[in-house]
């Protein structure tokens, strides 16, 4: 009899064991794609893809774009950012007030705000946002220009890559016309009806949820 309630035990132990274990190595697949060849791409170059620039960044598609930069780390996220915002304040033909407001955003966000519900820095971001809309009369293509993608002006080319993660629901990619209008040089809108999972990357410094997908127009 005590052998059987050793037995008995010993199996529990173990499951529980085997359980904690299985629910581990869960919690350390990420996903930053939902399309597979996209996310094993950048799980396979994931380190490699920590010291990448903007500029290689902006080479890919919207979807590749999004999933590399979901893979950063926050420190590297706010990094590429850096780099856009120098660019955009060096070349583009922007007013004292803009070139502050920018400045602004870069010397107070700080990598914590990309992180999941951080509650102060969604509230930094709308309330910079704002800022910019009501006093500075920024539009949607002024935000997206600016601090809403990762390519400049002269790198943007038609990008008409919608295709979803091999039998799952395609990534969220937007969450206003204007980003897909101007990264596809006018093919598309934001089809905020489309299903879609892992949304995080657009809006303001790509630190807010997405909510639709880009789409061609007319379909």
């Amino acid at each position: 009899m005590k052998k059987l309630k050793l037995i008995a035990l010993t199996a529990i132990v173990f499951v529980a064991i085997a359980s904690m274990v299985f629910v581990g190595c869960q919690k350390q697949q990420e996903t930053f794609s939902c399309n597979t060849k996209i996310n094993d791409k950048v799980i396979k170059n994931r380190e490699a893809n920590q010291n990448i620039s903007r500029y290689q960044i902006a080479t890919y598609d919207m979807d590749e774009q999004v999933a590399i930069f979901r893979s950063l780390t926050n420190e590297n996220k706010l990094r590429i950012f850096n780099e856009k915002i120098k660019y955009t304040v060096d070349n583009y033909n922007l007013s004292i007030e803009d070139k502050a407001h920018l400045q602004f955003l870069m010397n107070n966000f700080v990598p914590e705000f990309y992180s999941d519900n951080n509650v102060q820095g969604q509230n930094f971001v709308d309330e910079w946002e704002s800022k910019a809309r009501n006093q500075l009369n920024w539009d949607d293509l002024k935000f997206v220009r600016l601090v809403g993608s990762l390519a400049t002006d002269i790198e943007i080319v038609a990008k008409p890559n919608i295709g979803g993660g091999s039998g799952s629901d395609p990534d969220c990619n937007c969450n206003k016309d204007m980003y897909c209008d101007y990264m596809t040089s006018g093919q598309q809108d934001c089809d905020k009806g489309k299903v879609c999972k892992t949304k995080g990357g657009c809006g303001v410094l790509w630190s807010k949820e997405c909510k639709g997908r880009c789409w061609p127009k007319g379909l």
